[in-house]
């Protein structure tokens, strides 16, 4: 009997040791945001923000923008809409922004802040202006001003600190709030001043933080990967910067640390509305600048 016992006992071992392992497994996957330049599809999904036993987010929703794909619950879009934008090049940018709305999975929540040196929200009722020189003041829908005063046309000062800057909630997924933030962005007036720090803290500060940015700019202003690195960091250890230069090879070395930092892409739009690798500048700027210039 004490044969068949141990005999048995040696038998169930590598069951019972399996069963350990998967039991392990299935709480020690990461959360991971998956990045793709290909399509949307199955080949794209991961465990999203919740993984098993997480928030609960499941596996997340897809969101492609100039043919870069990330998955997640939460997206926000950072667009530069400064008076450096060429008509082309804002038109170009409302276009993709639509088509990106338009195949996003309903109940998936976005948000779209347009940026020059300060940001505002594709929400009805928020503006932004430039006063005196080149300040920026944005007002929200209750007529709450925010003041962003200039130090240069690329650097700006919002005195009331990180916390009290300009927040709005999250946008569902749905017909009529796609079409209300494609109405004012259809509309959106440029201003003056470029300053990259602000749509960041501002995007980071929305309740909870989004799993992944699409951040798209027509040149440097404020890049300080230094600033904008810790404060992803420090409000969503797990979110993604996707980086997207307008026809221009300015800040590369900006965008792609703040890309490689947050494991996002770097690309460069060109006039076609297509792509490619922004990391080819460090390859071959010349290139690079030949492409661009012959696209347009």
């Amino acid at each position: 009997q004490v044969n068949k016992s141990t005999s048995a006992a040696a038998a169930a071992a590598p069951v019972a040791q399996m069963m350990r392992a998967n039991a392990m497994a299935s709480f020690s996957l990461p959360n991971v945001t998956k990045t793709s330049s290909g399509p949307l599809g199955m080949g794209e999904s991961n465990l999203g923000a919740g993984g098993f036993g997480g928030t609960g987010a499941g596996l997340g929703s897809g969101a492609s923008f100039f043919g870069g794909t990330s998955t997640g619950d939460r997206f926000a879009f950072l667009l530069d809409f400064s008076k450096s934008m060429k008509p082309n090049q804002t038109k170009l940018v409302v276009a993709e922004m639509e088509r990106t709305l338009k195949s996003l999975k309903p109940g998936a929540q976005f948000q779209i802040l347009l940026f020059a040196g300060a940001a505002y929200y594709a929400v009805p009722g928020w503006s932004n202006k430039n006063e005196g020189k080149l300040n920026n003041v944005v007002t929200d829908p209750g007529g709450k001003k925010y003041v962003f005063t200039a130090k240069t046309h690329i650097d700006y000062n919002y005195a009331d600190g990180d916390s009290n800057l300009p927040v709005e909630k999250w946008q569902t997924v749905n017909t009529q709030s796609v079409e209300a933030a494609m109405k004012i962005m259809r509309k959106a007036a440029l201003v003056g001043g470029t300053d990259w720090r602000w749509p960041f803290k501002m995007a980071m500060n929305l309740k909870p933080a989004p799993d992944v940015i699409f951040f798209m700019a027509d040149g440097t202003g404020g890049a300080v990967p230094k600033t904008i690195i810790p404060y992803m960091r420090k409000m969503n250890p797990r979110a993604q910067a996707n980086m997207f230069a307008m026809e221009t090879v300015d800040g590369a070395p900006e965008m792609a640390e703040i890309a490689k930092a947050t494991n996002g892409m770097y690309k460069i739009i060109l006039s076609n509305g297509k792509t490619m690798p922004g990391e080819e500048v460090f390859k071959n700027k010349a290139e690079v600048l030949k492409q661009i210039n012959q696209a347009k």
